[in-house]
Order: structure tokens, then sequence, then C-alpha cells
């Protein structure tokens, strides 16, 4: 008998045991599905259940208003219950009283009540929230060259470990649209978030934990989801403080300028950089009363000068209302009364220091002739602006007004003043302006970096979990032993652990079922992502009529069934050469006709290979406040984990092509359908797998300690089965049919390494764009350049007229032109080397004279004939770094034999150059060459 327990509860929280109640008989459900799809497990519950008067008919009276006479009810109210079946919960809901039963001659009372409610899993707590609803912000940060480097090594990062945090891994945006594979700015730099944080925002939201060897790997710790917004933006902090707009809020009175007498009138000037007739500098003394606001500190108040706090773009423009006045003190004819101007020229500039001056960037003026005053001021209004500025941060910027002037001035009676001290002013009127704005809101560098905008938009929690567990094939149930935890492994590497044995409690009193595994499942499994409209995925696409690493396995069968389709709701991610050097990076970006622009993405997902070195080239990272800095590695993000040589990809299959080819390059088949998917559908498509349904005694202990981890052997079939399902009914004696799956035992999947993939081998052998190229593995981009046979050999773009005959492993520059290569290998070739030919030295090389070795030498033998004089050999450290070459002294005579280098610095096993091998007749050395050191092998 199983031990029930049930409380209610009041309006007010008292708690009410009244576990004398019949037994409900529940039933309980095991499906598979919800352990492979836990979102669309069923949470809801409604059940009946009875009570009789005793010890509650205080309770329901008062919770219903029940009348004396049990004849009325108010049945919109509810109260809680909770019904625990052998100390665990199984019911947590509403209780309603449908209808009372009184028995007239005993006067016994029936309550008859309906429980409803939800049972509680993550799934259900999460809702309809989106990955939006999470908060990063504890990451905001400096968009900086030292933050940005810093995320590429662990330790340096913002939390120290890989799997939270952000990553800056290489990716090209489309911004930068001048020596795209060269050079990238700081400005253009996104970072991007751990899958692995995301997980646990989610689980933390909802309440709950995970025990999962898989979600604490390495290998979904690397895992990262980039940006899709088409810019990075500041925030509304960002914006604020990036700008400011100030005003005069009082007249502020010009320095008096003293004019000269010429001819009868007067001048004056007043002029930029000046020190006898300095322009005004306007003072906007306002910008902290709305509108007027200056929240970054970039306006300085007391000086007029604007300082931006970060590098950025600008619109600078200033309105000027001003007067122009005179004055004059001590003429003969007497007061001046007004003044007729004759010529003036009157500016106001934005002037920029330069470290030694003001200089003017922008201007604006009015040009005044033969105008009488009424009076001796003269009012004017000048607008100037700069539409579009890069300005760095702590330049600075002011404004300032100045011009020159011919006038007349007369006294009241029209006599003209011609002696005496006549000046003249600019006065700034109130509500002359001053601002600075952004001239858009994307991110620049030094600005604050709201990480929020980095999550993707519009994606679902619940949407983006649901993708995770189907990337991985996971399977996720509740943890006994663990309250609100879920167990998380991949279905073939973790989740299937221990065993039971079912053999004592097979029902023979009933027939059990056996069944072709083809009911449950499909002829043909298909892996997509989603498509994405940047240039690579969109041209792969239209070319192959499916995704970017699409996947399909087809099984063998006689019947014709739906094809099993699985999506993911990322977008896939090629990555790219570049032609250039040896980046091998992700471009998410569209090609309009040539023009390459930024774009807004479909969520994608990317595995970090942490700092690869290029096989070739280097790339430049710069920065306005920190300087530039060339690197020959490369913070990797991409499809796989290393471009070069990888091991693992998280595309479902591997792609008809891939868009970059170097020497040597491989690619992996580890990929998504592969590692998880493969086991399952060779079990589930195997003929010899069955389904059986059976019907077995279980009981509550039983059920209580079942996991859909462990396989459940029964002696009567004599093999292991998985559990797909059963219901079962407590408090009843009937036996439980199981539905399980008879599978056939493989190994988890092993990965190799294989071929770049290609749809046409020739498309390595090609001639393209005058070039011709043949043999095995070479790429040409050069300009009328050719290989003839010979393997693993690349000639960068921009190299002109090169040809290279039976070479191996040979890699030209792009400003190499005009140069033959005949039978060379392992050798760079440098511009040093253009207008020339280089044709392999013979295997054996006699040598009776001073030699200079460069690394064609490379792996040759110098048999040295020093019989007539001293021989000195010449290394070329410089260029043959990790070249090896043998000697072998042919002679017996008492010259000597030196090594030395073209570099004087260098030595020889840390001996000074030249140095004395001090060989004798037929002795053999072996020497390399690592920095400026020479080493004998």
């Amino acid at each position: 008998m199983a031990n029930i327990k049930v409380l209610l509860y009041d309006q007010a929280g008292a708690e009410y045991d009244v576990s004398y109640i019949q037994e409900i008989p529940l039933s309980l459900s095991y499906l598979i599905a919800d352990v492979k799809d836990p979102s669309k497990r069923n949470t809801t519950f409604s059940k009946t259940i009875n009570f009789n008067s005793k010890d509650v008919d205080l309770f329901f009276r008062v919770i219903w208003k029940l009348n004396s006479t049990l004849t009325t009810f108010d049945p919109r109210l509810k109260c809680k219950i909770k019904y625990y079946v052998n100390e665990v919960l199984q019911l947590d809901g509403d209780l309603q009283l449908i209808k009372v039963i009184v028995d007239p001659d005993s006067k016994t009372v029936n309550y008859q009540t309906t429980a409803t409610g939800t049972i509680g899993n993550l799934f259900l707590a999460i809702g309809d929230a989106y990955l939006t609803d999470l908060d990063f912000s504890a990451y905001d940060h400096a968009l900086t060259k030292a933050n940005v480097t810093n995320s590429w090594i662990p330790a340096t990062s913002v939390t120290g470990v890989i799997g939270s945090g952000y990553y800056y891994g290489l990716i090209n945006w489309g911004e930068n649209q001048i020596l795209t594979d060269v050079e990238y700015h700081v400005k253009h730099m996104r970072p991007q978030l751990y899958k692995r944080e995301y997980m646990e925002k989610i689980f933390a939201a909802a309440g709950y934990t995970w025990t999962s060897t898989y979600l604490d790997s390495a290998y979904y710790k690397s895992q990262l989801i980039p940006p899709t917004k088409e810019y990075l933006t500041l925030g509304t902090t960002g914006i604020a403080n990036s700008q400011f707009y100030a005003r005069r809020n009082a007249t502020q009175t010009g320095t008096a300028g003293l004019c000269f007498g010429q001819s009868g009138s007067w001048g004056g000037i007043k002029t930029l950089n000046s020190i006898p007739n300095p322009s005004e500098v306007v003072l906007f003394n306002e910008d902290n009363v709305l509108p007027y606001n200056d929240a970054g500190g970039n306006y300085a108040t007391g000086t007029g000068i604007f300082s931006p706090t970060t590098t950025n773009t600008f619109i600078i423009e200033t309105l000027i209302d001003f007067d122009v006045v005179f004055a004059n003190i001590g003429a003969t004819a007497g007061a001046a009364s007004y003044a007729k101007i004759n010529t003036a020229n009157l500016a106001v500039y934005i002037t920029q220091f330069n470290g030694t001056y003001w200089q003017p960037i922008a201007t604006n003026s009015v040009s005044l002739f033969n105008i009488t005053l009424t009076g001796l001021t003269s009012s004017h209004q000048i607008y100037v602006q700069i539409p579009s500025w890069a300005a760095l941060a702590t330049e600075n910027y002011r404004v300032e007004i100045a011009g020159n002037i011919n006038f007349d001035l007369y006294t009241a009676t029209n006599v003209a003043i011609v002696d005496g001290a006549t000046t003249w002013r600019y006065d700034t009127k109130v509500n002359s302006t001053y601002a600075a704005r952004l001239l858009n809101n994307n991110i620049t560098e030094g600005a604050t970096l709201e990480v929020n905008q980095c999550i993707p938009t519009e994606v679902k929690q619940i949407d983006w979990l649901m993708t995770e567990i189907k990337a991985a094939n996971l399977y996720m149930i509740p943890n006994p032993d663990k309250a609100k935890d879920y167990i998380i492994e991949p279905r073939d590497d973790g989740f299937y652990v221990g065993e039971d044995n079912w053999s004592e409690l097979l029902d023979f009193s009933k027939d059990y079922e056996v069944l072709p595994v083809s009911e449950l499942d499909t002829k043909r499994y298909e892996f997509w992502n989603k498509q994405d409209s940047d240039q690579y995925n969109d041209a792969y696409f239209k070319q192959y009529k499916q995704t970017y690493g699409f996947g399909y396995t087809d099984c063998v069968s006689e019947f014709v069934k739906p094809v099993k389709k699985t999506e993911l709701i990322y977008a896939p991610t090629p990555i790219v050469d570049n032609q250039v050097n040896g980046l091998i990076l992700p471009k998410i970006f569209k090609n309009d006709n040539g023009t390459i622009k930024p774009m807004k993405s479909v969520i994608r997902q990317l595995y970090r290979g942490g700092n690869i070195n290029m096989s070739y080239g280097g790339w430049k990272l710069r920065s306005s406040i920190a300087g530039d800095t060339v690197y020959n590695y490369y913070p990797f993000v991409g499809e796989v984990d290393n471009p070069y040589s990888p091991t693992l990809s998280i595309n479902w299959d591997t792609p008809q092509k891939v868009y970059y080819n170097y020497i040597n390059a491989t690619y992996t088949n580890n990929n998504l359908k592969n590692k998880y998917y493969s086991k399952m559908i060779n079990q589930l498509s195997d003929k010899r797998s069955a389904v059986v349904k059976a019907y077995f005694n279980l009981n509550e202990l039983k059920v209580k300690d079942f996991s859909f981890r462990k396989v459940v052997w029964v002696d009567h079939f004599n093999c292991y089965f998985y559990i797909q399902n059963f219901e079962y009914i407590m408090n009843t004696q009937q036996s439980t049919l199981v539905t399980m799956l008879k599978l056939q035992e493989y190994d988890t999947w092993q990965s190799n390494t294989i071929e770049l993939p290609n749809e046409d081998p020739s498309e390595l052998n090609r001639i393209v764009n005058g070039n011709y190229s043949n043999g095995i593995n070479n790429t040409n981009n050069g300009n009328a350049s050719h290989i003839v046979n010979g393997r693993n050999n690349f000639i960068a773009s921009g190299a002109t007229d090169i040809q290279l005959d039976n070479c191996t492993n040979v890699v030209v520059n792009g400003d190499v032109s005009a140069f033959r290569g005949i039978g060379l290998s392992n050798v760079v070739i440098t511009n040093t080397s253009n207008n020339s030919t280089i044709t392999a030295p013979s295997p054996f090389v006699i040598v009776q004279n001073d030699i200079y070795l460069d690394v064609t030498y490379h792996g040759k033998k110098l048999f040295i004939d020093a019989s007539l004089n001293d021989i000195t050999i010449y290394w070329d450290n410089a260029n043959m770094a990790n070249c090896e070459v043998t000697i072998v002294r042919a002679d017996a005579s008492a010259f000597n034999v030196y090594m030395s280098d073209v570099d004087v610095s260098a030595t020889v096993i840390g001996n000074g150059i030249p140095y004395d091998l001090q060989m004798v007749a037929y002795d053999s050395m072996g020497f390399t060459s690592l920095g400026l050191e020479i080493y004998i092998l």
C-alpha cells in the first residue's frame, strides 16, 4: 500500500493535513520522447478527488462558503493542494469544489473536487522569454586594443577562463572597406559570447541547475555565439557621454580692438592666432540645463574647448548671434551717434589646435558693403557646420570670431569723427550655441561597449535550447538525486550508463509483440541549418540547393517513409581565405555588386580555436589610440577548431566545398552528424534491431528507481533493451505495457582526417585570369603566373609574371614579379628575387672557393675542396631558418674551412664568426640555424 499524504491550504496559507483520503489511481507516464524533446513534456494535470465529511466539513464550509443546509456554495473559490505518494510530490495545484453529495439516511457528506495545475519543469519556467532577456552587462567594457587582445588569452581575459566572458575572435564583418584582408581596426572588432554562459543564465533565471559532463567539457566551453546586428552601437549612456550641446546664457562682451584712422575712415581687424589683434574665442557657458548637456565631459565652459573623450566621427556645428559694437572716446567733433560700414568681412571659425596654433577647419562669413546704421551696433547671425569630422580623443576644437572692417563714425549732427580713440568688438549674444553630435551611433574605439547588444535578437530561449539539444543529440532528464536539476548528456556519448534486470518481472500471461524498427523511424535522415544571405552562404546555396554543411543519411528500407529532418536555428559560417596572407576566417557580409556591406545576420555558432599561427604572412590590428601591431598569429573562430588541420567541425557534415586552400591543409569528418547521430542511425536502421512490446509486473519501488539512462536486461529475450515508454497506474494490481528497443551495439564514432572537400578535383588545376596551373594541390592567385607540375605551391595575390617548374612547397609573396623557379622546394620567394631565375642546385655541390648559401641549398650536400686555399661558407640566417645543409671535407690539405654569415652579429654554436670548423679529410658536419645562432647537427 502506498504512503499517501494530502495537504490543503486556505487563503491565509494555513496547512490542513487530510491524509486519510482514499488513494487516487494516478497514472505516471514515462516517454523517451520527453527525454529527446523535453520541451514537449506534458506539464498539466486534472484529477478528480472525493472527500468525505470527516474532519473537512469546517474547512470546506469556510473556503467555499457552504450554508448550513449544504445547498449552496461559491464554485468560483479555490484552495491549494499538494498530493504526495511515498513522499514524492505528485500533484501541486488548485482544488475546486464541483458538487456536494449528501446521504439523507446516514447524513454523511461527500465533497467532489477537481485538482488542476502544472508540473513544473525548466521549459515551463522559461516560458516565452527571449535570449535578449538575459543580462551580460557585467561584461560591459571599453573597446580598446588592450581589452581586445587580452581576450585572446584565457589568463588575461575578463573571467580568466574559457567558457565565460567575451572573446574577440577575428571576423570580417565587411566594415573594413580598404585592405580588407590585411588590416582590421579595433573599432570594427565585435566580441562573441560563450554558449555555456547563455545556458547558465537560462537555467539560473528559471531556478534550475544541470549535471552534465558535456556542458562542462572543453568542447562545449569553446563554442561561441557572435553578434547578429548590422553594426554595434553606443548605448544610450555611451551616446550621451560622447556628445555635447552648449549655449551662451548671457551676452559675452568681446574684447575691444583699437582701430586705426585711414583717409577719414576707421579700420579694424581681428585675426586667428594673432597677438596684437586676436580673434574672439566664444565661451558657451551653459551645458548643464536641458536641453543643453555634456554628460561625458567633452566640453569645457571655461575655455570653450571641445575635447572628445572618444575617437569618433562627429557633426560639429555652431550658431552665433553677435553684435558688432563701435565706440569712440575723445573725439573733437563730439560723441559718436551712428556708424556707416563701408566694407566688412565677418567670419565665424571652428578651429582645431594642431600642437602649435589654432587651425581653421570650417568657416562661414558675412560680407557687408555701404550700410548705414541707426546706431553703433550691427547685428548678425552666422551658422557653421562640419557635416562629418573624424576626431581623435583628446583633440581640441573651439569657436572663434574674426574678420576685418572699414567704417565711418558720425555725431548726431552728421559730423564725421576723425580723431579720438575708436574701438570695435564682437558681443556674442544669448542662445548662441555650439554642439558636437555623433554622425552615427556606431561603436568607436575607446567607447563603452554595452555587451547586451551582442545577444542575437528575436530568438526565444526555448528555441535556442532545443537547437543545442538537437545539435549534440542530447538526452535530458530530471535528476532524481537533486531537486530542480537536469542530467544532460549526448545520447551516444554519456547518457546511457548502468543497467537493470527485469527478467523476473516479465508477465508471461500476456502476449508480447515484436515489430520492425521502421515503425518508429524513417528511411532518410536530413540535417539542415538556416539559410542566410551573406555572400558565401548565398553563393553556396545557389550552387548546391542546400545549406553549407548539410548532411544526410539514407537507410536501407523497402518502405517509403517521409524524410526525418533535423534543423538548427543557426546559419552556417563558412571560413574563407583571402589570397594575400594565411588568414582563414569567417566573412559575414553582403556583396552588392562588388560593394562590401555589413549585414544583420541569422544567429550563428562558432568554435574558438585559440591563437593560430598563420601559414604565411601577417595582419595588422590598427588602433587610433594605442598604435598598430602586426601579428603572425590570429584569434581563430570558425566552423572547425583549426583551419589548417582541424580535428572537429560544428557543421552537420562535410560541405561540398570550402572557400580556402593552403599548402598541406586538411579537413575532418568529425562533425555533428557523425559524432552524435551516426551510432543511433546505424542502430535504428539495422535489420537485426526490433521493437518489442511486452507486459511487466512493475511496482512503486521499481518505478521510483527507474531511469531511462539504464539499459534493461530480460532473460527471455537474451538481450538488452532501451526502454521507450510505459504508463504505470499506481494502486492497481495490473501489469504494465512497456515498449522497448532491441538494438544492435555499435562502436562510438571515430573521426578521421580527410582531404579538403572540393566538388571537382580539377578546380585546383585551373586557368584563372590568365593563370595556368597543374600538378597537385597548387594555388595560383597571381597575375600572368603559371605553375607547371609540382605540388603544394602557393602564389599570392599581387605576384606578377611568376613561373614555378617542378617545385614543391614553394611560397611566392605578393610583391614578387618576373621570377622563375626551377626544381625548388621548401622556399619562400621574396621581392629580392624579382627579375631573376633560381634553379635548385644539384644535391651534390663541389665547392672550391668561398660560397654564399641561400634557401635553395636546403637539403643539399657540399663537398669542400680546400686544396688550393682557405674556404669560407657564408650562411644566411635571415632567410635560412630551419634549413639543413651537410658539409663534407674532400681534401687533406692544411688549408682551413670556416663558417660565417652575411650578418656579422650571427654566431656558430655560441662562437663569433668566421668560425674555424677544424675539419680534416672526410669529416662530415650538418648545419641549421634559428635566429642569429648557427647550430651543428
